[in-house]
């Protein structure tokens, strides 16, 4: 399986945790996004389109689905912001890793030799990282915060996870 993190484009938050959906920026970056996809051919082969149930990322996958011609999106509750997580109102940082390594471990099984785009949060894709290479929490300290439209690539070979690339933007416009 290989297994495409894309981080949701810039949102409007409110106070609190709250989701107003994608600013005018963020969708400009989703635009940017799908076009350097259709460029580089990085998703012909996508055949599962997954996505957070908030509405940043379900946005996110939803203008990626229509400028690329995606399959259709499953929403998939585990690919929640950690600690946003509708069913564990209370979730810490440790259950939430828990959740992204089951989470990782289910994909892999069920989409065994697919290519499967995720739409998701900074928390889950830097949770992917840290559950694979088996960071402790707390960890050294140091940031993996990826940027907004950001592609995070893992590979399963025999079961062993790869780490493909991390925190991949599009380029700009006037490259």
């Amino acid at each position: 399986m290989r297994l495409v993190l894309v981080r949701h484009a810039e949102a409007s938050r409110g106070k609190g945790i709250t989701d107003d959906g994608l600013t005018d920026a963020g969708r400009a970056q989703v635009r940017r996004l799908a076009r350097y996809l259709r460029a580089t051919g990085e998703l012909e082969d996508c055949r599962v389109l997954l996505s957070s149930p908030l509405r940043r990322a379900n946005e996110t996958a939803t203008l990626l689905r229509t400028k690329l011609q995606l399959p259709e999106i499953c929403i998939d509750p585990d690919l929640a912001e950690i600690g946003e997580h509708a069913d564990a109102p209370e979730e810490g940082v440790t259950e939430g890793f828990a959740r992204v390594r089951a989470l990782m471990d289910a994909m892999a099984a069920q989409y065994r030799d697919r290519t499967v785009v995720a739409v998701t949060h900074a928390g889950v894709i830097m949770a992917s990282v840290r559950v694979r290479f088996d960071i402790p929490t707390p960890g050294t300290g140091a940031r993996l915060e990826p940027t907004h439209v950001s592609l995070t690539t893992w590979r399963v070979i025999d079961r062993l996870w790869q780490l493909d690339s991390y925190n991949v933007p599009p380029l700009p416009d006037d490259a």
